[in-house]
């Protein structure tokens, strides 16, 4: 067992894995702490940038390695898997992250084995696909847990694919067999070998999403926000976001920034998510001197120098900033999105790769932000446009008021704990 697993989870627990970004994990936290606030002892399985978040929420943290999220934000592989203007680029950059990357998937399905020897019960998402493994090991069950669409429907494409129309109904369908599959066969062989050595499992040949349709799923989104398809089966829930109710308080520094005036926005992109910094560092000072805007920024370390007009910072408590900003520029990911959308404050959405595409386009689509804008597409002036079009428009905002207002009452993580525990008993 794992000598970074807290005392308190010795007894047998729901185990989370929770592997990619904070998007990914902090849902999942919310989650944990809710399943434990009702007496069900649950632990988050994750990587040690996470632990603070872990501890904080008062939850037993296990130690996972190996974040192949913190490869694909390395420098050298900022173009992988993502649209952009050198498509060559972007094709080498996935090919030397998928080589590197199996060797971190070794260690990451090492360490979460171990992570999970107490678990009765085993949750994971699009990150960590392979959880059921673990759970057919030890012979518990398995719940899918995802963020966002991710189950076969002929009614829009697969949202974790680039794809910004519909492609028909025999198209979408396809499309979704298309993500099966290359999300899979990269990793494939590193699975198998692990299934066989580590796991003791015979070697599949099947993506884990095949029979997706046969298992029970919870999706931690609103169906007020993307409706569940007609031909998703009655055992994929969707329950509604899974937002924490601890509220992490501003820094000092944030708020004496907030204390100086009002229209302040948020412009904040995800780990590695900006190709080109330097490039998008300059739109982002022209825009906001030609709005007259103030803005925080999420930016990776080193941080460009602040000042009156805008403060760089390298982490944000959303829950409590979002209510506060005139509008956020996002890069559509899953957790990001749910935030924004919950405080009910438009969104620019600047999206570069997987499902920011399909949660730019509902964002538009509910008229509680603007037109979705590729980052690789963005100019100087389109930021400028569509700044003065989120923090303006009165429309929009009066959506996004009432779209957060109906998110918020959903209590999400209330509804998916009443399915974990009624469920599994």
């Amino acid at each position: 067992m794992s000598a970074h697993l807290d005392k308190r989870s010795i007894e047998r627990s729901i185990t989370f894995l929770a592997s990619g970004t904070r998007g990914d994990v902090q849902p999942y936290v919310a989650l944990a702490r809710e399943l434990q606030r009702r007496g069900q002892p649950a632990t988050i399985a994750t990587h040690a940038a996470f632990r603070p978040l872990v501890e904080k929420s008062d939850l037993p943290f296990v130690l996972l390695d190996a974040n192949p999220s913190d490869l694909l934000a390395q420098p050298r592989y900022s173009a992988a898997l993502r649209m952009g203007r050198n498509p060559l680029r972007s094709l080498r950059a996935t090919l030397g992250y998928l080589r590197e990357g199996r060797v971190w998937y070794a260690r990451l399905l090492g360490s979460a084995w171990e992570a999970c020897h107490n678990a009765k019960l085993v949750i994971g998402g699009v990150p960590t696909l392979w959880a059921g493994s673990i759970a057919e090991a030890l012979g518990v069950p398995h719940v899918f847990a995802f963020l966002q669409p991710v189950g076969r429907t002929a009614a829009f494409p697969s949202t974790l694919l680039p794809i910004t129309r519909t492609l028909g109904a025999f198209g979408n369908a396809a499309s979704h067999r298309v993500f099966e599959q290359a999300i899979w066969l990269p990793w494939r062989n590193v699975i198998n070998h692990w299934r066989e050595h580590t796991l003791g499992l015979p070697a599949t040949q099947a993506s884990p999403l095949r029979h997706l349709h046969q298992q029970p799923v919870l999706y931690g989104y609103s169906a007020y926000v993307a409706p569940k398809p007609e031909d998703w089966p009655a055992h994929h829930h969707l329950t509604g976001y899974w937002l924490s109710d601890k509220t992490q308080p501003l820094s000092e520094e944030v708020e004496r920034f907030l204390a100086i005036g009002d229209a302040v926005i948020y412009i904040g992109f995800g780990m590695g998510s900006v190709q080109r910094p330097q490039a998008m560092l300059q739109m982002i000072g022209h825009a906001l001197a030609e709005t007259k805007l103030r803005a925080i920024v999420l930016w990776s370390p080193p941080l460009p120098p602040s000042s009156e007009q805008v403060l760089f910072i390298a982490e944000a408590a959303h829950t409590a900033l979002f209510p506060r900003m005139r509008a956020i520029v996002h890069h559509g990911g899953a957790g990001t999105t749910a935030q924004a959308l919950c405080a009910g404050v438009p969104s620019v959405v600047l999206p570069a790769m997987a499902d920011q595409y399909f949660w730019g386009g509902r964002v538009a689509a509910l008229g509680v932000g603007t037109r979705p804008i590729p980052q690789h597409l963005l100019t100087t002036t389109q930021l400028i446009h569509t700044l003065r079009q989120a923090s303006q428009d009165s429309d929009l905002r009066e959506h996004a008021q009432t779209l957060g207002a109906r998110v918020r009452a959903q209590e999400g993580v209330a509804r998916a704990a009443d399915f974990i525990i009624d469920s599994f008993k």
